[in-house]
């Protein structure tokens, strides 16, 4: 009587309960972590600060009423003027008769100079040049927005270098401290590092408060944006300023 193996698997290949346990919970783990960063707004970038700008609903309201108020007019001065309708009665007496007399009457005026038809094509050319003054109007708040949110970018990168160089200096006054106290560095070199580490803070301060500044400006163009609530809030490669 021939017998079949339970198992063909070597004892090598076999993985124990635990092992496929905390598998399966990493890759839950894994998954849980890429949703929620999908749910952090992420930093913004010039594309998408420029679209938000030329989607705002007042920028469209505005371009779209210009135009349909010149396409009425064109729309009108090609239409003929309305008739005029008149009426007139008139009543006549003679001794034992009377008698009434009633007209009615229609009249439409007819444009022979051809002046008409110039008012219709200035009317048209009117038109035009609406659609091409909101045209104008697009470009220059996207170039608006594109010069905005480049002064955040640039402004935040200027914050990072401060913060970064802020840093340098306390771990030098720090360094110093130490070497003061062993009796190695002078008091002069402590206040020389001090004066550096007052003016690294208030150029950080400032430069802190013209991001937010030019911050509030880009979001007085574009409205409120799904950005990050802390820094950074764009991204974004700048240009060296000298070559």
């Amino acid at each position: 009587m021939t017998h079949m193996p339970r198992n063909t698997l070597p004892l090598s290949f076999k993985k124990p309960t635990g092992y496929r346990f905390l598998g399966a919970l990493a890759i839950l783990w894994t998954i849980a972590c890429a949703d929620a960063w999908a749910a952090v707004p992420q930093p913004i970038d010039v594309d998408a600060a420029v679209a938000r700008a030329l989607s705002r609903p007042e920028l469209l309201e505005a371009l779209a009423s210009n135009v349909k108020v010149e396409e009425a007019a064109a729309n009108q001065s090609t239409a003929w003027s309305n008739p005029e309708v008149t009426y007139e009665r008139i009543a006549l007496s003679g001794g034992e008769h009377e008698e009434t007399e009633q007209t009615f009457s229609v009249t439409q005026s007819v444009e022979l100079s051809g002046r008409r038809s110039l008012r219709s094509r200035a009317a048209r050319a009117l038109a035009r040049a609406s659609q091409l003054d909101g045209e104008s109007t697009r470009r220059q708040a996207a170039q608006t927005a594109r010069r905005r949110f480049w002064r955040v970018s640039w402004l935040q990168s200027q914050h990072d270098v401060l913060k970064r160089w802020m840093e340098r200096i306390e771990r030098a006054s720090e360094r110093v401290n130490q070497r003061r106290a062993a009796g190695e560095s002078s008091t002069y070199d402590l206040l020389r590092v001090e004066r550096e580490a007052r003016a690294a803070r208030a150029a950080l301060a400032r430069t802190g408060i013209e991001r937010e500044a030019a911050w509030l400006r880009l979001l007085e163009l574009t409205g409120p944006l799904e950005a990050p609530k802390v820094w950074p809030r764009v991204r974004g490669h700048l240009l060296p300023s000298r070559i």
